[in-house]
């Protein structure tokens, strides 16, 4: 599954760097340019980690850490020109994780980054085996089965169906799943998402006007039914 990392800076051009350097990664990065637009994308999204500068023109990075903590569990690096004490004092009562000060190099910010996530546990798979009813999914063999019969599944559509059943019952936007399953960070990739769904549904046995177990909400996204 793919680990999503969401970017708020007003710079654009910190953004493209940024998410340059943690796509070479092997990341998916999301990026935002102020923080109520960032706030938002999280709360669709939930992004494994934030990088969030302090300096932006609406609400700044401080207001915008507590907004984010409020709304969800994710780990939190400011970017920051401001180095006083009582500067990065405030930051940590925010809730903040760690602090990269600017300029920083592609090095520097790689390696905070995974150690955040490490910390965090946000690349580990909390479960090996899921279950709902019937089905039964493998994470360590990436096998998956069906009332007891094998199900041959493409990589996409193993991945898409082991994030459905890791979030049973959450609305599931169409921007998070193809950045969490495709890699897809523009959310343009519409088209891949509703034939993954259709090939899935069908390997399921799955009718979309009376689902089994993936649901429709026209025009939000889509949920999996819970065990």
């Amino acid at each position: 599954m793919r680990t999503l990392v969401l970017v708020i800076d007003d710079d654009e051009a910190v953004v493209k760097v940024i998410g340059h350097t943690l796509k070479r990664e092997g990341y998916t990065v999301l990026g935002a340019h102020d923080g109520s637009s960032g706030v938002r994308l999280a709360q669709e999204c939930r992004p494994d980690l934030v990088v969030l500068d302090v300096i932006m023109p609406d609400i700044d990075g401080w207001e915008t850490c507590r907004r984010l903590k409020a709304a969800l569990p994710v780990p939190v690096l400011m970017l920051t020109v401001k180095d006083r004490e009582e500067d990065i004092v405030r930051g940590f009562q925010c809730g903040v994780h760690d602090y990269l000060p600017k300029p920083f190099s592609p090095a520097e910010l790689t390696a905070r980054v995974k150690a955040i996530l490490k910390r965090s546990g946000s690349t580990a798979a909390s479960q090996e085996r899921l279950c709902n009813q019937s089905l039964v999914l493998d994470l360590a063999t990436k096998t998956a089965t069906l009332a007891g019969r094998p199900l041959r599944l493409s990589p996409s559509e193993f991945d898409l169906l082991a994030y459905f059943m890791q979030n049973p019952g959450r609305l599931l936007s169409r921007r998070e799943l193809l950045a969490r399953v495709w890699g897809d960070g523009t959310g343009e990739g519409k088209a891949s998402l509703l034939r993954g769904i259709r090939r899935l549904r069908a390997k399921l046995g799955d009718d979309a006007s009376h689902p089994t177990f993936i649901f429709n909400v026209r025009g939000h996204g889509y949920y999996f039914r819970e065990p």
